[in-house]
Order: structure tokens, then C-alpha cells, then sequence
């Protein structure tokens, strides 16, 4: 009998693969998720247990949610009302609003209704899984809280070059209300409105989040954070799951879990990036890729 669920946590900037290396590790036949029926009722979490059908239709499962080949979220074009109804892996944040999580660590904490900790684990025990996947882009500013409030969570960083996560951020129609918070409020439509260069803020923005997962991750130990490259993922997928399955706990070599990602298109390499800015101050983008060894 399996013990209680631990926790794994996908975190990394906007546009860096973070979806489909999510998705692509709840297809793990131990892992349990956040599905699009558990936020419709956030308390409701025994609507966890439907997350058993798709383990029990893995054609079905990839086709609803890998819709078009390598990319996870299909902004063009609508699903079938069959694959909508399949439970689907989503970013939680309804459970963690209800559960009452900040949304960064210097956030001040509301009334709870139940623990995190504790409704985590009667959503894995639901559903089915020996450790719940996490992924929300909003985790990225709340790491030393969740750090605190959960026992031992493993921790995921998906990192891809601030150039091209920000030219593919420009191109996604939830980009213009996005929430600029180190801006101090306001969206990318505001930033351009004051006659600023929209693309200094898909870079700006890159760079913060990338900011605030450094920061967080300073309250980990080590030996339970891994980072993994959004470029090598695209090289070698087989590969970079296996090490991700493994830095959240989950067995990498599961044949079934194998078999399953093997099935899954993968992105193609990045094409030419555009000309940088002419006039941005360096530390905009360019400290951060020097940090992480991005050839400029």
C-alpha cells in the first residue's frame, strides 16, 4: 500500500516548457496532479479520483492533452467537447487561493480553510498517484513559503533562453493583461500605451521571474532542486524527462511512463532570434542569460 503522496513543484519563466514538461510527467502512472475538475470546486477534492481515466486511456489522454504536437495549450483553434472532458493537468490556482497560499513569500497569509500540506495530500490520495506534480507559473514568487509549509518538496526548474521565451511570450494572446508585478501593476498593453518598446517587457519580465526563482530556491536544499534546459529537452527528450521524473521523486525508468513519451512530438529547435534591443539597460535581460550561460 502506497504511503502518503509526496510533492514534486515545476517552477521556471513563462514560455519555457514548463507546460509540456509538466504535462509530459503526469503521464507517470505514479504521479498525481491538479486537474481541470478539482478547480472548478477547489474544496471538492475527492473529484480527483476521475484523474484515473486517463491512465486507463493513454490514447485518448495524449490526444486531449498534447493537442498539437509538441505544445501543450492550443490558443487558436477550440477542443472537442469529448476531449474537454477528459481531467487534464492544469496550473491550481484556485486550490491554492482556497487553500489561502500568498502570492509571493513577503505576501501576508488569509484565513485558511485546510492546510496546503493537507489538502495536497487528499487530492494525491485521490487521486491515485505516489507524488503530486505542481506547476504554476505564480510558484516562482512563493518558493520559501511553500518550502516552509510542505514536508520536503522536491523542486523542478524548466530554463530556457530569455530571448526566446521572450519572443514566444509576445505571440500568446493572454501576453497583453499579464500582470507586470515588477512593474509595480499594470499589463504589457499599459507598458506599450506609455510608449515603452514591448519587447523591452517580454525581456524585463523573463528576467524577473528568472529573479525570483533564484531567490526562492536559495531556501532549498540542494539535493532537492535540479534544473533542467529547455534546449537539451529538445535535443534529447527521452533523456531530460527521465531526469526530471527522477528530481520529483518519480521512477524514470517506468516502462509504461517510457512508452508513453516516446509517443509525445517535441518541440524543434529555436529559430533565428530577433535583432537585439538597441537600447535597453544591460542588466534587462543580459546579467541573467550571462548567469545561466547564454552566449550573447
Amino acid at each position: 500500500m502506497r504511503g502518503e503522496p509526496r510533492v514534486g513543484i515545476v517552477v521556471g519563466a513563462p514560455r519555457s516548457g514548463t507546460s509540456l514538461v509538466y504535462r509530459a510527467l503526469c503521464c507517470h502512472p505514479d504521479a498525481a496532479w491538479i486537474s481541470s475538475w478539482v478547480v472548478r470546486r477547489p474544496g471538492a477534492w475527492w473529484l480527483a479520483a476521475l484523474d484515473r481515466v486517463p491512465r486507463a486511456a493513454p490514447a485518448w489522454r495524449q490526444r486531449a492533452w498534447f493537442p498539437d504536437g509538441g505544445r501543450a495549450y492550443v490558443y487558436d483553434r477550440p477542443r472537442s467537447l469529448v476531449d474537454r472532458l477528459l481531467p487534464s493537468p492544469v496550473e491550481g490556482e484556485p486550490v491554492f487561493e482556497w487553500c489561502g497560499v500568498p502570492e509571493s513569500d513577503d505576501g501576508l497569509l488569509p484565513p485558511t480553510r485546510a492546510t496546503l500540506a493537507v489538502h495536497l495530500r487528499r487530492i494525491g490520495r485521490a487521486d491515485g498517484g505516489a507524488v503530486l506534480i505542481s506547476k504554476r507559473i505564480g510558484h516562482n514568487r512563493r518558493i520559501g513559503w511553500l518550502e516552509a509549509q510542505l514536508e520536503a518538496p522536491r523542486w523542478l526548474h524548466v530554463v530556457r533562453d530569455g530571448r526566446d521565451a521572450a519572443r514566444s511570450l509576445a505571440s500568446v494572446p493572454w501576453w497583453p493583461t499579464t500582470d507586470l508585478w515588477w512593474w509595480g501593476g499594470g499589463t504589457p498593453a499599459d507598458w506599450a500605451a506609455t510608449g515603452r518598446d514591448p519587447q523591452e517587457a517580454t525581456h524585463r519580465h523573463w528576467a524577473a521571474e528568472i529573479g525570483a526563482i533564484e531567490a526562492g530556491l536559495r531556501f532549498v536544499d540542494p539535493e532537492r532542486q535540479v534544473t533542467v534546459r529547455y534546449e537539451d529537452l529538445v535535443v534529447d527528450p527521452a533523456e531530460v524527462l527521465r531526469t526530471a521524473a527522477a528530481a520529483c521523486g518519480l521512477d524514470p525508468g517506468a516502462k509504461r511512463w517510457l512508452h508513453a513519451v516516446a509517443q509525445l512530438p517535441m518541440p524543434t529547435a529555436p529559430a533565428a532570434r530577433p535583432a537585439p534591443l538597441e537600447a535597453r539597460p544591460p542588466s534587462t535581460i543580459d546579467d541573467a542569460l550571462d548567469r545561466w550561460g547564454y552566449q550573447r
